[in-house]
């Protein structure tokens, strides 16, 4: 199964982010769910003994998709496949993971009719909080990660809708790489408690911290906390933004940037 040579691959991969510049989506025919974006295909599976299990789905150019590929366990078990030269290695798990609805993020209320499974942490924190995580984020980034062990199955939702707390940028990272139990989960109940951010409309009031952007010229540009948890902290980025977030002055408002 051949395929073209003058691809030029994505940047990056847009993970679950839908994106419509990708003009190049691979497709596994024995999984024809699975979409895999160029940026992966150059970086795992074009000089892997499987590369000529996949094939690109000229259909899908140009279309709104995402990647399903490349999730942290995912990863790690192509790799280990591609290592033993045993396929099934891999696809033993995406057999298995294909049928787990999608997570449905950070921040979104799933009722009891969701039917949902969920993890949850065998020791909540002292004063009882919980952290959640529904079933595909347990399997794709807890599970690739050194602390499955420390989540069992949640009991059924009753009553108010429950939350997914790995769904979170920051979390999906520190849960999956970060090897300090507390270091983890403490951040966790960090973004748990932290307002989200208010995107398009401005924040109010002294309701919120924000840190600036530390660059002249630029640094009257805000980001709200949540912001830099979930997409500067622990990045390259982070050296340029200010360590030490303030309240807004009363009845004053910003637009995160």
């Amino acid at each position: 199964m051949s395929t073209p040579a003058n691809i030029l691959p994505l940047r990056h991969c847009p993970e679950r982010e839908p994106t419509e510049s990708e003009q190049h989506w691979f497709r596994l025919p024995a999984s024809p769910d699975l979409s895999i974006c160029s940026r992966c295909w150059a970086d795992h599976w074009q000089r892997s003994p499987f590369a000529s299990l996949v094939q690109v789905a000229p259909e899908l150019a140009g279309q709104n998709g995402f990647c399903d590929f490349s999730t942290p366990r995912s990863l790690s078990l192509f790799r280990h496949a591609a290592s033993q030269g045993n396929f099934r290695i891999w696809a033993d798990f995406w057999s298995f993971r294909h049928n787990i609805p999608y997570c449905t993020g950070g921040g979104v209320p799933n009722p009891a009719s969701e039917r949902i499974s969920w993890w949850q942490l065998a020791r909540p924190s002292t004063n009882g909080q919980q952290i959640y995580a529904c079933d595909a984020c347990f399997q794709d980034y807890v599970c690739a990660g050194q602390h499955a062990n420390a989540f069992v199955r949640a009991p059924p939702i009753v009553g108010t809708a429950r939350e997914c707390d790995i769904a979170w940028p920051c979390n999906r990272k520190s849960v999956a790489e970060w090897t300090d139990f507390n270091h983890i989960f403490n951040q966790m109940y960090q973004r748990k408690n932290m307002q989200n951010c208010a995107q398009l409309d401005e924040a109010a009031g002294a309701t919120r911290i924000f840190h600036t952007i530390a660059e002249q010229g630029i640094n009257s540009l805000p980001i709200c906390q949540a912001c830099f948890f979930d997409h500067v902290r622990g990045t390259m980025a982070q050296e340029h933004v200010t360590p030490a977030p303030q309240n807004l002055a009363e009845g004053a408002s910003k637009l995160c940037f």
